[in-house]
């Protein structure tokens, strides 16, 4: 059986005063060598650092082009990315299985976002009239290490009236979380609205086990 395989040429430049980059550009390919076909081009923004190196704000853009140019645009994505103003705090579940208040910055310091917001528009204009989605993803219970063991995820999408109606939520337990912050078991619930984006109900459930990370 014949395996199919991609192939990514990424460019990064310029980098600022701290040696991180601010733009992105990732080349896609199905296949190797000189019979891979090109399929799509993403341009990454980084708009927005913390002191960390997080990422704070972003935007990508996704061209059906190589040269990207602006008519082969098919979709423009910001996202947001929160790690915890001054003073907030998360809740974080210890060792012996007590739940405790710690500084936002328990996780910033690891990476892990307290919320991210991702919006998707049809151009690079941002406005209600090219808004296709959004996806706000929440945390809101931590390790001892800062890892993300709680996790929501609603998807919002514009209806006729150019207003967000939720679509779905999904929601996430990690466990077993190794020392690299791998979860090597997850629980993912799905939960779909009904026509007017009301009356949440549970449509899937699964239970990941045993995964393994390179």
């Amino acid at each position: 059986t014949a395996m199919s395989s991609e192939t990514q040429n990424i460019t990064n430049d310029p980098y600022d005063i701290h040696d991180r980059a601010t733009r992105s550009v990732i080349l896609n390919y199905e296949g190797k060598g000189d019979t891979k076909a090109f399929t799509d081009a993403q341009e990454i923004s980084y708009l927005q650092y913390d002191v960390y190196g997080n990422s704070e704000r972003q935007a990508i853009d996704t061209y059906s082009a190589s040269d990207m140019a602006l008519a082969s645009l098919t979709s423009h994505k910001v996202i947001e990315n929160n790690y915890g103003s001054t003073g907030e705090t998360i809740s974080v579940l210890q060792a012996d299985g007590v739940t405790t208040n710690k500084s936002a910055a328990y996780a910033r310091k690891k990476g892990n976002t307290l919320s991210s917001t991702v919006t998707e528009y049809t151009g690079k204009t941002e406005s209600l009239d090219t808004l296709i989605s959004r996806t706000i993803s929440t945390t809101s219970l931590f390790d001892i290490k800062g890892n993300a063991i709680d996790q929501q995820s609603d998807r919002f999408v514009a209806d006729a009236s150019d207003s967000l109606t939720l679509v779905t939520r999904t929601a996430i337990h990690n466990g077993d979380i190794d020392a690299r912050g791998d979860a090597h078991t997850q629980e993912i619930t799905t939960f779909t609205t009904d026509s007017t984006g009301a009356n949440l109900l549970e449509t899937d459930y699964q239970v990941i086990t045993s995964r393994s990370f390179d």
